[in-house]
């Protein structure tokens, strides 16, 4: 299935820095929003041996759904939404994907808060207000991956007025915005290879951060 995204989107982990990166996807009637933190070697290990509650060394199923939902308190404050000039519901799903590595070394990671909305409208006009960023941040990336039927219709943002990515700086908080519509009736369902719901980031540096996204 056809899908429009950003030819310069480039996810990256950094060694000491957290990288940022806001997604918009929409597909047929649905529309997702994530927020994923790219933990670079460094503070990748900091997270990791605060998930580590009895000090073993490895981090069990348990440990890591417990900093799940830690992280998943936090969340609400990376990221405010408007969609049609309401304030939509904070990001509800997290998980963490620690790359196949359960030990406490110095291994990248991935945090992903996830917004899913089945059932969207035609028209979205959408506000995206980055929170604060995490600590050593390194960049922050806010994008839009538009499915088949979907057009870029305008946006605001550092990137200009019809960008489907914009790089905000650091400590920016304004709001970057994307009007979206839908041209015509478009397949249902994610793009199964692509773009399943559950999805996760990226971990390697030079992939896109859709390329990885799979069922948990």
């Amino acid at each position: 299935m056809a899908l429009t995204t950003p030819a310069l989107a480039h996810p990256e982990s950094a060694p000491e820095l957290v990288n940022r990166y806001i997604t918009v996807v929409v597909h047929g009637p649905q529309l997702e929003i994530s927020v994923a933190r790219l933990y670079g070697q460094g503070p990748a290990t900091d997270l990791r041996r605060r998930a580590d509650g009895d000090d073993d060394g490895q981090i069990s199923d348990l440990e890591r759904e417990q900093l799940e939902q830690q992280l998943g308190g936090e969340a609400p404050s990376w990221l405010t939404v408007r969609l049609n000039d309401r304030e939509i519901r904070p990001l509800v799903h997290l998980s963490v994907d620690m790359g196949g590595q359960r030990g406490t070394g110095r291994h990248p990671l991935v945090v992903e808060a996830r917004l899913p909305m089945p059932r969207v409208g035609s028209e979205l006009n959408l506000e995206l207000t980055p929170g604060p960023p995490p600590p050593r941040h390194g960049e922050t990336e806010v994008m839009a991956v538009l499915g088949s039927g979907w057009e870029l219709v305008a946006s605001r943002g550092p990137g200009g007025s019809k960008a489907l990515l914009h790089k905000p700086t650091a400590h920016s908080q304004d709001a970057i915005a994307f009007v979206l519509r839908r041209r015509s009736a478009a397949s249902p369902g994610w793009p199964r290879t692509i773009l399943p719901a559950g999805a996760l980031a990226a971990l390697s540096a030079g992939l896109f951060l859709w390329s990885r996204r799979r069922r948990r």
